[in-house]
């Protein structure tokens, strides 16, 4: 993936584009963290996951389910059924462009694996601490109380907060429609560290073309929920289900489920 810094101008893909990004109106907006998965929908565009909470933090964006590049500096955010809601163009490091509610907004990529392509760790930028000699910027400090206040939200009880990572460990199959076996097991480590967390890994002999693209290769709990980490740094959620299984969020894409061997 390319720097912050020059990505916007940089892309030649929608595969340059995949990630997470930070979204902000230019009035008086918090700023909000939205997936752009690299996952095609039956249309040929792409699912954007966006948390609850970005969906009271920024209205718009409570209605957007998909997105698409319509060339390296065209960026549209759409709602389910294809209705542009932000149409965004390459704007320096980041894209802008107006809402269909009459707003101007930003994006701007948020670096693989939170290494700020500036300085210092992006999970310290996030909670307000400067890098090592300078003062923190004020739009990091707007950041910060954004990304704060959207991770206060009320969060669903789940027993697996306090489950340990070794209970959650071992070899699961990869449903569709919650029923539907796709052949594909995915292990989920937890002894070996990597970046984004313990080491997931997916068995050589899956053949469903969205997951193998997806390929998570790390995983971890945040929230109660499972979030797996694909090697191209994008994530998805799961949420545990009553039968033990781990659901994908359905604002994610496509349906997707975990069920432990």
């Amino acid at each position: 993936m390319t720097s912050i810094l020059s990505l916007p101008a940089a892309a030649k893909s929608a595969d340059d584009i995949v990630g997470q990004w930070d979204v902000m109106r230019e009035q008086g907006s918090r700023p909000c963290r939205i997936t752009l998965n690299g996952e095609r929908s039956d249309k040929g565009d792409f699912f954007v996951g966006v948390p609850v909470a970005c969906r009271r933090v920024v209205p718009i964006l409570a209605k957007v389910g998909r997105w698409t590049l319509g060339d390296a500096t065209h960026l549209t955010l759409m709602d389910p059924g294809g209705r542009a809601l932000l149409a965004l163009a390459a704007d320096g490091d980041a894209f802008s462009g107006q809402g269909s509610d009459g707003a101007t907004y930003r994006l701007v990529y948020v670096p693989a694996m939170g290494r700020s392509a500036t300085s210092g760790d992006a999970s310290d930028l996030l909670q307000g601490k400067p890098p090592v000699g300078q003062a923190l910027p004020p739009a990091v400090i707007s950041l910060a109380t954004g990304v704060a206040a959207a991770s206060d939200a009320p969060v669903k009880p789940s027993r697996v907060a306090t489950e340990r990572m070794g209970d959650l460990a071992g070899r699961y199959a990869v449903l569709r429609d919650k029923t539907h076996d796709t052949g594909c097991m995915l292990t989920l480590d937890d002894k070996t560290r990597v970046k984004g967390g313990a080491r997931a890994a997916l068995a050589p002999a899956c053949r469903d073309q969205g997951i193998v693209v997806f390929d998570p290769t790390a995983w971890q709990i945040v929230n109660g929920r499972l979030v797996l980490t694909a090697k191209a740094g994008h994530m998805t959620h799961l949420d545990k289900q009553a039968d033990g299984s781990w659901l994908k969020d359905p604002a994610e894409g496509k349906s997707l489920s975990l069920k432990k061997l």
